[in-house]
């Protein structure tokens, strides 16, 4: 949300503005030294379903890892949360997040992993996103991040079987 930088108002995502707040956001990066980027898969590919299989638009994904390549920020790539908890479960628990496409939108629902809904999506994503970055000859920098810190019990517990997941795909 690029709002605090832009007077309190909202910045489209992708518009003229949304990457004059991006190379603020590389300058400051840069000067500080910062050489990874958070970029999330979740947030940057465009999703859509042909019967059970799920597509994958890489252009805006492509576009924002590019940016950060030319401004000279990565050394490293940083696919940013797969999963989280939820304040209603108190966050005992991770959940992985998955696109629901409604109205031509997506919106993303949380699944436990152990899920079919999850398990189906997971298997597509994580294989073209893995064939994906080879093709740009990105995978040896590129980390994904499953969730923050998980505590011992079931929290623990549903990341590392996330973990182990996700792991199996790649």
């Amino acid at each position: 949300d690029f709002s605090y930088l832009n007077n309190g108002n909202p910045v489209e995502k992708y518009s003229e503005k949304y990457w004059e707040c991006m190379k603020m956001l590389a300058d400051m990066m840069r000067n500080y030294c910062q050489n990874v980027a958070k970029v999330s898969p979740l947030d940057e590919i465009v999703f859509s379903k042909k019967g059970d299989e799920w597509q994958f638009d890489f252009a805006n994904f492509d576009k924002t890892v590019q940016f950060f390549i030319d401004e000279g920020v990565i050394g490293r790539i940083e696919g940013w949360h797969f999963a989280g908890g939820i304040p209603d479960d108190d966050y005992t628990h991770f959940y992985v997040r998955v696109p629901e496409i409604n109205d031509g939108r997506n919106t993303m629902k949380l699944y436990k992993i152990s899920n079919d809904t999850a398990k189906q999506f997971y298997r597509n994503l994580v294989p073209s996103l893995m064939k994906h970055l080879k093709e740009k000859k990105w995978d040896e920098i590129y980390f994904q991040h499953i969730g923050d810190e998980p505590v011992d019990g079931p929290s623990a517990a549903s990341w590392i079987e996330i973990a182990r997941f996700i792991k199996s795909l790649a």
